[in-house]
């Protein structure tokens, strides 16, 4: 759980330094965040919520 969930909620808190906190922001946020968990082949696509969750909330 912490190998998809934290660092997908890095990813969602990187993104909207990048971009704005928009609705794209949070599908830009989602690609790298499920892209991260694959590398480590450690796939869990609930996570990636928590990437999208992090984007809108700031």
């Amino acid at each position: 759980m912490i190998g998809g969930q934290l660092p997908a909620a890095l990813i969602g808190c990187a993104t909207p330094a990048v971009t704005d906190s928009t609705a794209w922001s949070a599908a830009i946020a989602a690609g790298p965040a499920l892209g991260a968990m694959m590398l480590r082949h450690l796939s869990h696509s609930p996570a990636v919520a928590s990437a999208v969750v992090v984007v809108g909330s700031t």
